[in-house]
């Protein structure tokens, strides 16, 4: 997005693949604390992310190793 004309809700609910629903365009997500100094703005819980994110991964070795 334009970091001039950004959307309403999230900034990234356009192009996002985690998007859940109206909740993303409409409301702007509240900041969960990942580590000392990284943070992200999201409306997952950042527990689900995270067990999205091992998903995705295990996804993408099967993948690889049908490839092989």
């Amino acid at each position: 997005p334009s970091p001039i004309d950004l959307p309403p809700g999230c900034r990234f609910h356009t192009r996002c693949p985690r998007k859940i629903g109206e909740i993303c365009a409409e409301q702007e997500p509240p900041w969960q604390d990942v580590s000392d100094h990284h943070r992200i703005c999201c409306h997952i819980d950042l527990d689900e992310l995270r067990t999205m994110q091992s998903e995705v991964i295990a996804e993408k070795a099967d993948t690889l190793r049908e490839v092989r």
